[in-house]
């Protein structure tokens, strides 16, 4: 139970309109949960609602059977570690510092010098990620794919129980998107993703959340839940399976393909 997610009835209003209602999912130890679903269908804002970014109209998140609102933020960042959506730059800050930032909630104060500890996660960190070779690159002369790394990098460093992921494939060539999946997967940590592309979610997740106007349509296994039978319904398109390395695979098709 130490490093289980559970997430009871989660609804969640916001501008006066309901974006999330009543969103149930387990994530057990060392599982990653896949939250896929068509553009606006809630995928951020449970993200968002899974580390107190969101207040809940009604629901409870438990993080190792304690609950999210008993967590102080220091407690939060010392759980789980964030990769939210950014299409900013953010601030003109050196590779290694912005990595560094993912140690911040484990030390007393921001001139507290780093420990060996520290240091290693680090290291570990931009070795993983590729970018033991930018580490004096400011993060605004990055592109979007490398700031994206930067960001995976420091959840890495953060080093947490629980991950909570928000498109991380986003701006990353086919090789890196590969490269970050291969490398989320082997943490051992307790996931959530979100993914777009289907084939990846049910290559690299345990668990499938399928959302649609901020509900629950089905959550499970990928065999058992990605079916043509719901994609047509959720997202729109046509789907052939095919079976690849004993994984099923799809080959999607506009439903106005003969």
């Amino acid at each position: 139970m130490h490093h289980t997610l559970r997430a009871d009835n989660i609804t969640v209003d916001r501008g006066g309109t309901r974006v999330l209602d009543s969103v149930c999912f387990p994530a057990a130890h060392g599982e990653t949960v896949g939250v896929v679903g068509p553009n606006g269908s809630g995928k951020s804002t449970l993200v968002g609602a899974l580390y107190g970014a969101f207040p809940l109209q009604k629901g409870t998140v438990v993080y190792g059977g304690t609950p999210l609102a008993e967590l102080t933020r220091r407690d939060v960042a010392r759980t789980v570690a964030v990769v939210a959506q950014a299409d900013e730059e953010g601030l003109p800050l050196p590779v290694r510092s912005a990595v560094a930032l993912g140690r911040l909630p484990f030390r007393t104060n921001l001139v507290t010098p780093e420990t060996p500890e520290d240091t290693a996660r680090i290291e570990a960190a931009l070795q993983a990620t590729n970018l033991t070779g930018k580490i004096d690159r400011l993060t605004t002369q990055l592109s979007g794919g490398e700031r994206q790394r930067v960001a995976i990098a420091r959840a890495l460093a953060q080093d947490t129980d629980f991950m909570l992921l928000d498109e991380p494939t986003n701006h990353l060539d086919l090789k890196n998107q590969l490269a970050l999946l291969e490398l989320i997967h082997s943490t051992g940590k307790t996931i959530v993703l979100v993914l777009h592309d289907l084939n990846l979610a049910a290559r690299y997740c345990d668990r499938i959340l399928v959302l649609n106007h901020g509900a629950t349509v089905a959550c499970g296994m990928p065999s058992d839940v990605l079916t043509p039978a719901l994609i047509r319904d959720v997202f729109g398109v046509r789907a052939t399976p095919i079976d690849v390395e004993g994984i099923r695979q799809f080959v999607f098709w506009a439903q106005t393909s003969p």
